[in-house]
């Protein structure tokens, strides 16, 4: 049980060790200033003979405050260990007031001081016992000096008779007074303020859990987060909902629900309090970010907050679900291609050996048929066998897209490899003087990848480019290091993804562009925008770069043209992926 004379602990003061450690800096800086101070004046006004002589309880104190921090580390008892302290402070100040003229040194307040700090750091009955040794201590030097017993050192002007007794007891009557007096409104003080601290904390108790609540789950929490009165007005939201919205916190404070949220049936749901009844709402919504313009995903809940049953407004709690409907999309994808992978064989088998058959009679019949065909005849022999190659290219590219080639890979320069393919392009007819080609790559960008395949992506995007220029234009091929994000990368399309130790290869043309729903579909099979295209060249080269565990994006604006960038990982480097989601 608590001595009623011990201060109630406060949880405001710091740590025995720390408040230890206050306590004996608060002791040098006293001794050392006023110390200080007189050695300044003698150094001054007296002699330097003089003006050593008071440094010496000064040098004291540091020793003992060395000794006191050095014995600190042993210390069991802290209490005792400081009202030692305490007492030497005393004795440390007496020594103080004899090397500073005794009744005349105007150092006698330093007392007050230890009596100060004694209340603060000990009970109240060892603060008075602190006053007693102070007052005890002042009076024996002040009868041991008028006796004669003792001779202080005047470093200033005497102002009294020497024989005068009256003067010698009311200095020590009113400074022993001044001694308990201290102690005792110290001690109260320090009482009530203990009190005042534990009446405080008791107060404050639930808003502390309702803070450490809000600053630890809600400001942490990977979720979205909204509070909206009754009005549909923001009252308050978390750095995930700036996060997940691309928003910053100026445009969700004090701005209306429906206009960040922008579903079309949200304010008309929300009008009716009672409609809602006491299951939350669910939404998904879809949109943009204002800035990266990149599409995202939102499952939204809405629940009603009420405080002691009176209606406050609604919690909107929401999740980026973004990365979770790709992998559905992906899933799907899979699954789609794994059923046409099952029909392709067959396609092959009942499609091709009737083509060869088809192909192999036209050309026998227009070998036969030569002498008597006219021209009309001869150019629909020459249609026959065209169509019937390009179908056959056709089911070609079917087949290596379902049923791509195992991958052989080995350390390739892919700068290498570029400027091997910007060579061959060069020559090929589409090329020659009507499109500007310039490729730009590092030195030793080395992959692990399959170099066949990987020409071919490489080749299938520069065909691609080049179709898309038909007036003519600029192609520029690029291959260089990557280790993650920058400013100006193509980041947006790719993903929630970063890559480590990555080769990033770029393919950039000044066609005609993409509109975005157009370049949403690029690499869905089948999906082509020209007029004799098969739709597989893209989702084919999309194949091969994620077989190799790469990644393939591109971003394009009408009338400006179109960038494909393809990440593969690096030789020497790790390619894991690292989910950024909550990032």
């Amino acid at each position: 049980m608590q001595d009623e004379n011990t201060p109630a602990p406060r949880k405001s003061v710091k740590s025995g060790g720390e408040r230890l450690n206050v306590l004996l800096a608060a002791r040098l800086a006293v001794i050392s200033f006023f110390m200080g101070l007189v050695v300044f004046y003698l150094a001054k006004h007296g002699s330097l003979l003089r003006a050593a002589k008071p440094t010496l309880p000064m040098v004291a104190a540091y020793i003992i405050s060395i000794i006191y921090s050095v014995y600190a580390r042993y210390a069991g008892n802290l209490q005792r260990f400081v009202f030692v302290q305490f007492i030497v402070d005393v004795a440390l100040i007496d020594w103080v007031i004899i090397f500073t003229g005794g009744v005349d040194s105007p150092f006698s307040f330093l007392f007050i001081f230890a009596i100060i700090g004694a209340a603060i750091f000990l009970s109240k009955a060892k603060t008075y016992i602190i006053a007693s040794a102070a007052a005890v201590t002042y009076g024996l030097i002040l009868d041991f000096e008028y006796f004669g017993f003792i001779h202080p050192i005047h470093i200033f002007p005497p102002v009294y008779d020497e024989v005068n007794s009256g003067y010698f007891f009311l200095k020590a009557v009113m400074n022993i007074g001044v001694f308990y007096l201290v102690a005792y409104l110290s001690g109260y003080l320090t009482g009530l303020l203990s009190r005042t601290d534990q009446q405080l904390m008791e107060q404050s108790r639930d808003f502390t859990l309702f803070k450490a609540f809000h600053e630890n789950v809600i400001e942490n929490m990977g979720s979205g987060f909204i509070a909206v009165d009754m009005n549909l007005i923001t009252l308050s939201h978390n750095p995930a909902a700036e996060r997940i919205l691309g928003l910053k916190s100026a445009e969700l404070t004090r701005r209306r629900l429906d206009e960040i949220i922008k579903i079309s049936t949200l304010a008309r749901n929300l009008a009716s309090w009672e409609a809602l009844g006491d299951y939350p709402m669910l939404y998904e919504w879809t949109f943009r970010e204002k800035e990266s313009n990149d599409e995202k995903n939102l499952a939204i809940t809405i629940t009603k907050f009420t405080t002691e049953g009176e209606r406050r407004g609604f919690l909107v709690v929401f999740q980026d679900i973004t990365e979770q409907k790709r992998m559905e999309r992906q899933v799907a994808n899979a699954e789609r291609m794994a059923a046409i992978g099952r029909v392709a064989a067959g396609i092959a088998h009942e499609i091709r050996n009737p083509l060869a058959s088809l192909s192999g009679s036209i050309q026998m019949l227009s070998a036969d048929l030569a002498p008597v065909l006219d021209v009309s005849g001869k150019r629909l022999v020459n249609i026959i066998t065209r169509e019937a190659e390009r179908l056959n290219g056709i089911i070609t590219q079917f087949l290596q897209y379902t049923s791509p080639a195992k991958i052989k890979p080995e350390v390739v320069d892919t700068g290498q490899m570029a400027q091997e393919t910007a060579i061959l392009l060069k020559a090929d007819p589409r090329v020659a003087g009507r499109i500007e080609l310039t490729c730009e790559t590092e030195h030793g960008l080395l992959a692990n990848v399959d170099p066949e395949q990987l020409r071919q992506v490489l080749w299938n995007l520069c065909v691609n480019a080049i179709d898309a220029m038909e007036n003519g234009g600029a192609l520029k091929l690029t291959a260089s290091r990557w280790g993650g994000w920058k400013t100006g990368d193509h980041a947006g399309t790719v993903g929630r993804e970063h890559f480590n130790s990555y080769v990033l290869i770029t393919v950039e043309d000044t066609g005609e562009g993409m509109p975005q729903e157009s370049l949403d579909k690029i690499f869905e099979p089948f999906y082509t925008t020209k007029s004799r295209g098969t739709g597989l060249g893209l989702p084919t080269a999309a194949k091969i770069v994620e077989s190799h565990k790469g990644k393939i994006s591109a971003v394009s604006e009408p009338g400006k043209g179109t960038i494909f960038s393809v990440w593969l990982p690096a030789a020497n480097g790790d390619a894991a992926r690292i989910d950024s989601a909550s990032a």
